[in-house]
Formats: C-alpha cells, structure tokens, sequence
C-alpha cells in the first residue's frame, strides 16, 4: 500500500502495507503489515506482523508478531510472538513466545 524511504527500499514479489525508512528496508518473498527503521530491515521468506528498530533487524524464513530493538535482532528459522531489546537477540530454529533483554538473547534450537 505505502512505502516511504530516503535511502532506499527493496521489495520483491510481495504483499505489503507499510514501510517506512530513512536508510533501507530489503524484504524478499514476505508477507507483512509494517516495517519501521532507522537503520535497516533485512527480511527474507518471512511473514510478520510488526518489525520496529533504530539499528538493524534481520530475519530468515520466520514468522513472528513482533520485533523491537535498538541494537538488533537476529533470528533464523523461528516462530515468535514478541522480541525486545535495546542491543542483540539471537534466535536461530526456536519456537519461543517472548524474549526481553537489555543486553542479549540468546537461543539456538529450544523451544
């Protein structure tokens, strides 16, 4: 529907309804609602639903609710319902309902 950018925005066969960007949203075969950054979105093969960070997000084939940082959010291969962090959460093949952190999370193959 909308997609605003001063940097840059890259979007490939997908279905979307917001992103905002004053630096760079890449989204590749994603269905989501909105995609908000200062920094950067990195997104591939994902469906979500809201994805909010002042530094980076980058997240493959998962599919999650939301995700807020202000240092960075990884996560491959997950299903998630809320991330928050002010520096890095790490999520690598995990099912997990909420992760908060003020310095990391980090999480490879739990659920």
């Amino acid at each position: 529907m909308l997609v605003l950018s001063t940097d840059g925005v890259h979007i490939h066969s997908r279905i979307f309804m917001l992103v905002p960007s004053t630096d760079g949203v890449y989204i590749h075969s994603s269905r989501f609602m909105l995609a908000l950054s200062t920094d950067g979105v990195h997104i591939h093969s994902s469906s979500f639903m809201l994805a909010l960070s002042t530094e980076c997000v980058h997240i493959h084939s998962s599919s999650f609710m939301l995700a807020l940082s202000t240092g960075g959010v990884h996560i491959h291969s997950s299903s998630f319902m809320l991330v928050l962090s002010t520096e890095d959460v790490h999520i690598n093949s995990s099912s997990i309902m909420l992760a908060l952190s003020t310095e990391g999370v980090h999480i490879h193959s739990s659920s």
